[in-house]
């Protein structure tokens, strides 16, 4: 019994479908507090903030980020860092963004990918 073409041609789209979404490739906007969120990594280590200012943080790599205040995919409570949401945490799919309250604080926080431990990013806020 022949297999029609139609049943062959169907995992090559699919293929071609799913294989744009590996090839994700988004540039991050350049203005003062962005951050750009890379495969397992921010874009730098640390950000400096004045008070008021706000956090912005872009995702654009092909990996979902959920980030928090905190340390080594540790989420923490850091007294004068905005929150991250209701539960804490912000859910980043790629090509999407997440801009923060302001930080009102003077000091250093951290910043991290509760996925990825080895994504910190520090934050320096100063009058």
């Amino acid at each position: 019994m022949a297999v029609p073409r139609v049943v062959w041609a169907v995992p090559i789209i699919l293929a071609g479908w799913f294989a744009t979404g590996f090839t994700h490739d988004v540039k991050v906007p350049n203005r003062p507090g962005m951050v750009g969120m890379e495969q397992e990594e921010f874009d730098r280590t640390t950000v400096h903030l004045r008070v008021g200012e706000r956090l912005e943080l872009f995702n654009n790599s092909n990996f979902l980020h959920v980030v928090a205040v905190g340390r080594d995919a540790r989420v923490t409570k850091a007294e004068g860092a905005p929150g991250f949401g209701p539960r804490g945490v912000v859910s980043v799919p790629r090509g999407d963004g997440y801009r923060t309250l302001s930080w009102n604080t003077p000091g250093t926080f951290h910043v991290t990918c509760t996925l990825h431990p080895e994504m910190n990013l520090t934050v320096i806020v100063s009058q």
